[in-house]
C-alpha cells in the first residue's frame, strides 16, 4: 500500500500522539509539524490516538498503534526506527528522548532537512512526500551524546537540533538526563551536597576527613545516612535512569586508618567503587520493592590521581586482576581531567597512562560514562586544533560499550574560535563514527557560511597548520606544561602567536565579506553571514590585544615588526567589546567577565611610555579611579 503523505499542498493524514504524550513527543511532534508545514507548505493536523476514528496517519512516539504492531525492533540502545505499514507511518525511538531523533532522521530523508546550528537549518521544498516502503532502523555510537563547548543548560534547543543533549546533560525539554545532577540543588562532585557538612558535621566529625572536604567511605553509619538521603533523590528524580554520586573536586580523601587500609589493598578507585557498590546494591533491593519497573543506575566518577582514577587491580603473575568487581547497575564516569594533551587523542603516546587507567578499569567495570576535556580553560578564546581526536576518541571508547559521552571545553558561551564547527563535527561523529571528519568540516563551512565558505576554511586550514608548526618548535604542546594552561594558571608562551597570523587570517575573512557583499542573497541575510564571519574575526582582534598590546613599549628594530599603533589598539579593543555584546559572549579568559579584560587591555595600551602624552586630564583621572577601586585603595 502506498504512503503518500503529501501531494499537491494537500495530505490526508494526521500526526497521532499518545492519549498522555510525553514532553518530548510533544517535541517531536512540534518539530515535525513546523518543518512538513515549511517544505510542503500544508498545515497537517495533530490528535490524540483517542479521537481518530479512520483515516491515515503518522504516529510518532509510544502510541496505542505502535503498540498494536508488535515490531521486532533490532536497533540497540537509543536507537530509532521509521517504518511504514498498510499506508501507516510509524516514527519511534527506544528511550524517552528517542522519538525526537527520530522525527529528525526521518526529516533528513523526506525533505534533506540538515541542522548545521541554531541559526541554520536547511530544507528542500516538496510538492510529493511518498514514505511508501520504508522501513529503517538505526543505533547511534553513542546512546547517550552531549553537545558541550561551553554550551549552556539553556541551549538545550540548539543541542538538539544536533541530535544530543546540551552541556552536562540538560535534555530537549530542559530537564536533566544525570538525576540529581542541576545547578540549582545537586551537581557532579556531590557528595557533600548529599551529605552536608553544615547539617551533619556537629555531631558526626567522623563521617568526613580533617579538612572537611570529603566523606570518610568506610564509616557504615555515614553510608546509612547517605543511602537514606539518596532514596530521596531517587523519588524526587523519578523519569531520570543514571544517578552518578561523585566526589568533591578536591584532591584529597579520608586518611583515618580504616580509608588508609583499604585505598592500600584496593587502590583510591577501588574503595569509591566499594562504596558506590554497596549503594547500587541498597538502591536494586528498594527498587524491586517499590518500584520493579523502573530502571536505575548508579555511577561513580574515575576522575584524578589522588581520588579515583588508580582503577581497582592488582598483578598476580603476568595477569591484572579486578580487586573489586562492579554490580551491573554500576557504571564509571572516566573524566580524565589529568591528562597531559587534550587535543591529543587518548591513544597519543602523551596520554598513555590514562589510557592505560582506563583499559584497566574495564577490568573491574564494563559499563562508562566518558567526561572528555578540550583545549584550554585558561585559553578559552583561542584557536584549538584537537578536531581531529574526536573520530579517534569515540572509536577507542567504542569497544569498551561507552553509554554517554561529553567533551568538555570552557563555561562560557562561544568560547573557542569556530566553535559551531566544533560542535558539529563532535555531535554528527557521536550519532556515527564511521563518517569522514573532514566531509563533515567541508559540509558545515559550505552550510553556515555559504558563498564565504572557501575563505572561511581558508581561515580555519591556516590556523590548523600554524598549530601544527608550533608543535613542531615547542614540545611543550604535548606536556605538562600546556596542561596547566588548561587548568591552572596561564602561561602564555613565546612563539604561539604572532602579528603575522591576526593579519593573514583578517584578510581571508575581509575575502568572505566581500564574497557576501558580491552574492545575490538578501541584504538581511547578507548581514547575517557576515556576522558569522565577524564571530570569528574576534580572534585575530583577540591574538593582537592579549599578546601584542606589551609591544607598544618596545622600539627596538629587532621587535618592530610585531608593532601596531596605538590608536589602532584602541579601536580594536571597541570593536572587541560591540563583538562580545553581540555575540553574547560572557568571558575572553574562562575566569572574569569579558568587561574586565576590555579594561585590562585599555589600561595596557595607555600606560605605555610613548602614550603618556596622550592622556587627557580626564583619562588620567579615571584611570586613577579604576587602579583604587581594583586594589581598595
Amino acid at each position: 500500500m502506498s504512503c503518500i503523505i503529501a501531494k499537491n499542498d494537500s495530505t490526508d493524514y494526521v500526526v497521532v500522539l499518545p492519549e498522555n504524550p510525553t514532553n518530548f513527543e510533544k517535541i517531536a511532534s512540534d518539530i515535525f509539524v513546523e518543518y512538513f508545514s515549511k517544505s510542503t507548505g500544508i498545515d497537517i493536523c495533530v490528535v490524540n490516538e483517542n479521537s481518530i476514528k479512520k483515516g491515515n496517519f503518522i504516529s510518532i512516539g509510544n502510541t496505542k498503534k505502535l503498540k498494536e504492531k508488535s515490531f521486532i525492533n533490532k536497533f540497540g540502545p537509543g536507537g530509532i526506527a521509521i517504518k511504514e505499514d498498510q499506508g501507516n507511518l510509524y516514527i519511534y525511538g527506544d528511550g524517552i528522548s528517542d522519538v525526537i531523533w527520530a522525527v529528525q532522521v526521518f526529516l533528513e530523508k523526506a525533505i534533506n532537512y540538515k541542522f548545521y546550528a541554531i541559526d541554520q537549518v536547511d530544507f528542500d521544498k516538496k510538492d510529493l512526500l511518498d514514505l511508501s516502503g520504508i522501513d529503517y532502523e538505526y543505533t547511534p555510537t553513542v546512546p547517550n551524546r552531549t553537545s558541550g563547548f561551553g554550551y549552556a543548560r539553556s541551549d538545550y534547543k540548539y543541542a538538539t537540533g544536533l541530535k544530543a543533549y546540551a552541556h552536562y546533560g540538560f535534555r530537549a525539554d530542559g530537564t536533566p538526563f544525570w538525576g540529581a545532577w542541576d545547578d540549582i540543588y545537586y551537581s557532579c562532585h556531590n557528595h557533600m551536597k548529599i551529605m552536608p557538612v553544615d547539617k551533619y558535621y556537629k555531631d558526626h566529625p567522623e563521617w568526613y576527613n580533617k579538612a572537611k572536604t570529603q566523606l570518610c567511605l568506610s564509616n557504615m553509619q555515614m553510608r546509612d545516612e547517605f543511602f537514606n538521603n539518596l532514596i530521596g533523590i531517587l523519588k524526587q528524580y523519578y523519569n531520570q535512569t543514571y544517578f552518578i554520586l561523585g566526589h568533591e573536586d578536591i584532591a584529597d580523601m579520608c586518611d583515618c586508618p580504616k580509608c588508609a587500609k583499604l585505598v592500600s589493598e584496593l587502590k583510591p578507585g577501588g574503595l569509591h567503587l566499594d562504596f558506590t557498590n554497596d549503594m547500587a546494591r541498597r538502591v536494586e533491593k528498594w527498587r524491586k520493592e517499590n518500584c520493579p519497573d523502573r530502571v536505575i543506575n548508579i555511577g561513580m566518577f574515575a576522575y584524578s590521581t589522588t581520588t579515583s582514577l588508580i582503577p581497582p587491580v592488582k598483578r598476580v603473575g603476568d595477569e591484572i586482576v579486578p580487586t573489586v568487581v562492579a554490580e551491573p547497575n554500576v557504571f564509571v564516569m572516566f573524566a580524565p581531567c589529568g591528562a597531559r594533551e587534550h587535543n591529543r587523542p587518548i591513544t597519543d603516546p602523551a596520554n598513555k597512562f590514562h589510557l592505560r587507567c582506563f583499559e584497566q578499569w574495564n577490568k573491574a567495570c564494563k559499563r562508562f560514562a566518558i567526561w572528555l576535556y578540550y583545549g584550554s580553560f585558561r585559553r578559552s578564546f583561542e584557536f584549538a586544533d584537537g578536531i581531529y581526536t574526536f573520530k579517534e576518541n569515540i572509536k577507542k571508547f567504542q569497544e569498551y560499550g561507552i553509554e554517554y559521552l561529553f567533551v568538555e571545553n570552557n563555561g562560557v558561551r562561544q568560547s573557542i574560535s569556530f566553535q559551531k564547527l566544533h560542535l558539529y563535527v563532535l555531535t554528527q561523529l557521536e550519532w556515527n563514527v564511521n563518517q569522514d571528519t573532514d566531509c563533515l568540516i567541508d559540509e558545515f563551512m559550505n552550510g553556515y557560511y555559504k558563498c564565504a565558505a572557501p575563505y572561511m576554511k581558508k581561515a580555519f586550514d591556516y590556523l590548523m597548520a600554524h598549530m601544527q608548526k608550533v608543535r613542531a618548535r615547542h614540545k611543550y604542546l604535548t606536556g605538562r606544561e600546556y596542561h596547566s594552561g588548561m587548568c591552572g594558571r596561564d602561561v602564555n608562551y613565546d612563539g604561539i602567536w604572532d602579528l603575522n597570523v591576526a593579519y593573514d587570517i583578517s584578510l581571508m575573512f575581509d575575502q568572505a565579506d566581500q564574497a557576501i557583499e558580491s552574492s545575490d542573497f538578501s541584504a538581511e541575510f547578507k548581514e547575517q553571514l557576515k556576522d558569522r564571519v565577524e564571530a570569528e574575526r574576534l580572534l585575530a582582534i583577540y591574538i593582537q590585544l592579549e599578546y601584542f598590546v606589551k609591544e607598544l613599549t618596545i622600539y627596538d628594530e629587532a621587535r618592530s615588526i610585531n608593532f601596531f599603533p596605538k590608536e589602532k589598539a584602541l579601536e580594536l579593543v571597541d570593536r572587541m567589546e560591540k563583538g562580545c555584546e553581540k555575540f553574547n559572549i560572557v568571558s575572553l579568559d574562562g575566569d572574569g567577565p569579558y568587561k574586565d579584560t576590555l579594561k585590562k587591555w585599555r589600561r595596557e595600551i595607555k600606560f605605555t611610555s610613548r602614550g603618556w602624552e596622550k592622556l587627557n586630564v580626564e583619562d588620567f583621572w579615571k584611570m586613577l579611579d579604576d587602579l583604587y577601586e581594583k586594589y581598595e585603595v
